[in-house]
């Protein structure tokens, strides 16, 4: 490999460019993934509390009057759509508590569907000739209908779109009961604000960053010029003689080394 051309100051400059952007890549980026990891994680905490506290008020609700409105569904493989005046019904119950549950705890919608994942509940609310019907929505597609109603876990997933911010879902069953099987699932959106704060954050940092490696940087240039200027010097000094001027002279200056050269 042919080592390019200049001189050693130029090229300890540049090596020291590189020193510096490695030194501030290596610690921005990893800072900046775990910053975000931690703002998801943190989020996703904020919305299963919110989503506890949505199917006790929903359990409440739907299971007013002598007959709850909300079932487990039939052993038997025979889908039974829910008749629209029960559909209404439990709209009606569920949109006034989820509607209180998104003003206080800020997330982007929250929707309610039967096992077979008919729409029951939205806020917002969505148009009147949807409920009741299966309604495609990234939401329960990332979190998988099957997993949380038959395995009655919450589960976590992330809804990625082009030109918007990276969003968490939680999914929750809704059992009539602690244990009991499950007669719904919850699913909620958080907004996006808790990743673009931290990549502010990370901006932030960065700036920090590039400014104390700049800094770092200049001192370290500055301090290479000090150390070669001698040298240089000498170089200087060096190529006179060779081209057959007499009586040059190079003031002795920097690391013995170089002084004892300048004498010679």
């Amino acid at each position: 490999m042919r080592i390019p051309r200049g001189s050693a100051f130029t090229l300890l400059s540049i090596a020291t460019g590189i020193v510096a952007a490695l030194a501030v890549g290596t610690t921005w980026f990893p800072m900046m993934r775990e910053r975000q990891r931690q703002a998801l994680d943190d989020q996703a905490r904020e919305l299963e509390l919110v989503g506890l506290l949505a199917i006790d008020r929903l359990r409440d609700a739907l299971a007013e009057g002598s007959t709850p409105l909300l079932r487990p569904p039939p052993p038997s493989a025979v889908d039974i759509p829910p008749a629209q005046e029960e559909v209404e019904e439990i709209r009606g119950r569920a949109e006034e508590v989820l509607s209180e549950i998104t003003e206080l705890a800020d997330v982007e919608r929250i929707l309610l569907v039967d096992p077979r994942g008919r729409l029951l509940g939205a806020t917002p609310p969505r148009p009147p000739s949807v409920y009741g019907d299966i309604v495609p929505d990234p939401a329960i597609d990332a979190c998988g209908l099957g997993e949380v109603i038959e395995d009655r876990r919450t589960v976590r997933a992330t809804l990625r779109a082009p030109s918007q911010p990276l969003r968490q879902v939680i999914c929750q069953p809704l059992r009539q009961a602690e244990g009991g099987p499950a007669i719904g699932m919850l699913a909620i959106v958080g907004r996006g604000e808790a990743t673009i704060l931290a990549t502010r954050q990370g901006g932030r940092e960065l700036l920090l960053l590039l400014t104390a490696a700049t800094v770092a940087g200049l001192v370290t240039v500055a301090g290479m010029r000090r150390l070669l200027a001698p040298l240089t010097a000498v170089s200087r000094a060096a190529a006179r003689i060779a081209a057959g001027e007499r009586g040059v002279r190079v003031e002795p200056r920097g690391p013995q080394e170089v002084q004892q050269l300048a004498r010679a």
